[in-house]
């Protein structure tokens, strides 16, 4: 996630200064440190996550992601959240989900409060807004979540009927 989400970056920030998107002092500042390999670990964190909560867990991170980048506009928040979806992308492809432990858990919320520490740079209005922004999108996710197991359960129901009708009509 580390060297990938900076090769990405490097390559659109180079695109840019070449298309004249940006400046070329661009490319004299300084791209150095964890972050892009702590917000993939916290990507791939995203394995620990049950099933039911995963797209809850993913729309959260993504829009707390989305909504810094809209606020800052700076090319290391867009290397946190590639880096974040690279470690996304290999813990949902190649993991194997684990079950829960105390240590887990620990895990998962020390790294959830250093990643979004890490995302948002702990900038108050950045807090405030990527937070809202990744409520609404649990709660977005969830409702999508119940109404296409409404519709799964009404689909099935009918089936079912319908199943049932045929069987009393034959006979049988």
């Amino acid at each position: 996630g580390h060297v990938g989400a900076t090769v990405l970056v490097a390559a659109g920030l180079a695109g840019a200064v070449s298309w004249g998107w940006m400046s070329a002092l661009v490319t004299q500042a300084e791209d150095v440190g964890m972050s892009y390999g702590a917000t993939a670990a916290l990507g791939v964190i995203t394995l620990a996550v049950p099933r039911r909560w995963r797209a809850s867990w993913i729309g959260f991170w993504l829009a707390v992601g989305v909504a810094v980048i809209a606020m800052d506009r700076d090319f290391t928040d867009v290397g946190h959240v590639v880096a974040l979806i690279l470690g996304m992308l290999v813990a949902i492809r190649f993991g194997v989900p684990r079950t829960w432990t105390a240590g887990l858990v620990a895990l998962l919320a020390v790294a959830s409060f250093f990643g979004f520490m890490v995302i948002t740079g702990m900038v108050l209005p950045y807090v405030v807004v990527a937070s809202a922004c990744g409520v609404v999108a649990v709660v977005v996710v969830e409702v999508v979540r119940l109404g296409s197991a409404s519709l799964e359960a009404q689909r099935n129901s009918s089936a079912e009927a319908s199943t049932q009708s045929e069987s009393h009509d034959s006979g049988g």
